[in-house]
């Protein structure tokens, strides 16, 4: 019995992790966009990876790996990319296609 129980509770646990790994991923994603409008409001453009985080006010969560795709030296949008290293999706975040996008989609 206690062997059937483990074999159900074990995947949906694994499943619970990943999408606790793709929520800090989009949660991050958010947060690095707003950061993204503040560097406009400040410069006048939106910013690169290493512009927009260089004063140190934004740490992204653990193994959460963020980049800006576009968004330097025009303030026309920007195109994000996020992804936790435990999981196998990519999240985009684009200002001009309506935010937060599928994990399959991709900036243009």
């Amino acid at each position: 019995i206690i062997g059937i129980l483990a074999a159900i509770a074990i995947p949906v646990f694994l499943n619970q992790r990943k999408k606790g790994y793709d929520a800090a991923a989009k949660s991050d994603l958010r947060n690095f966009a707003t950061l993204e409008e503040t560097y406009l409001t400040d410069n006048g453009v939106y910013g690169t990876t290493a512009n927009v985080t260089s004063d140190g006010t934004f740490k992204a969560s653990d193994q959460v790996t963020l980049t800006v795709l576009s968004g330097d030296g025009t303030a026309t949008g920007f195109c994000l990319r996020a992804f936790h290293a435990s999981s196998s999706n990519t999240w985009y975040y684009n200002s001009a296609g309506g935010g937060l996008l599928a994990k399959s989609s991709t900036c243009s």
